[in-house]
């Protein structure tokens, strides 16, 4: 996983809500995959859990060998009323395990990686020298693609250049894009859901 934060594993434990997700739509008598509301791609390390040196109001959760905001919850709970959030994370199905209950959220839909792909090759072997990249950003537009390219915000602390590129061209294109960058210490705050609310409202 390129993150300096290891997801628990795989026989830890934690209680988890009901699952959420993405809603289908009845046309025509058929169901079909649908999205009903702008999606907010909701990551983890650098969001949720921060990377130290962090603030005291972070407490710990030692299930998931990492910390969180409890105020970060009610944030959350009224992003959900207006986003289809969907996990993009290297923590993947373990977001769901060991992160969303904390914050009060249900199981969510969760974006795979393969990390096999040449893309991600090099990873841990960059040195930080060379040009900043979006390590998520080819999976984000094939989910797109996918789901008919819905609108989306983009919640993560690791938003580079190419992101910022590909979000104006979107946008462009006629597709609703936001992209929200958090700081890697401080994770959300209450700006970074206003702008996402005021974003979503507007569309």
């Amino acid at each position: 996983m390129p993150s300096r934060y290891a997801p628990p594993g795989p026989n830890a434990s934690v209680s988890c809500l009901n699952r959420g997700g993405l809603r289908s739509t009845v046309r025509d008598g058929s169901t079909v995959s649908g999205l009903t509301r702008p999606v907010l791609l909701l990551d983890v390390d650098g969001v949720l859990n921060p990377f130290p040196p962090f603030e005291a109001r972070f407490e710990a959760l030692p299930a998931a060998r990492c910390h969180y905001d409890p105020t970060n919850a009610e944030r959350l709970g009224t992003l959900l009323s207006k986003f289809e959030i969907v996990w993009c994370t290297g923590w993947e199905d373990k977001a769901n395990e060991f992160i969303a209950a904390a914050h009060g959220l249900p199981e969510l839909e969760v974006m795979k990686f393969d990390y096999s792909r040449p893309e991600l090759q090099d990873l841990e072997s960059w040195d930080g020298e060379e040009e900043q990249f979006s390590w998520k950003l080819s999976w984000i537009r094939r989910w797109l693609r996918e789901r008919g390219e819905p609108a989306v915000a983009w919640l993560d602390d690791q938003v580079e250049d190419d992101a910022y590129r590909w979000a104006v061209e979107r946008n462009r294109q006629g597709h609703p894009t936001l992209l929200v960058k958090t700081q890697e210490t401080v994770g959300l705050t209450a700006r970074h859901t206003h702008r996402l609310l005021q974003w979503a409202a507007g569309l």
